[in-house]
């Protein structure tokens, strides 16, 4: 929502497509995983790699092209 609603207060030109997929692919790996909350107290390096674990094993069901890019967002 925040996307939709804050595009226009935006700086310059925003692909309103892409930012919603930047801010929801990392909850599609926490339903899996499950969530590091922020006081957790969890080691980052840990989370970073159980998350990368699991974005590599849910991406990697579907098409190469997709999967790639949403590696890199």
């Amino acid at each position: 929502m925040y996307a939709l609603i804050l595009n226009e207060y935006a700086i310059g030109p925003m692909d309103v497509n892409r930012l919603i997929q930047m801010l929801l692919l990392p909850d599609i790996v926490e339903f899996d995983i499950g969530d590091f909350p922020i006081h957790g107290g969890s080691a980052s390096e840990l989370q970073a790699e159980q998350e990368l674990k699991a974005a590599e094993r849910l991406f990697g069901q579907l098409p190469q092209s997709q999967h790639d890019e949403f590696l890199r967002l």
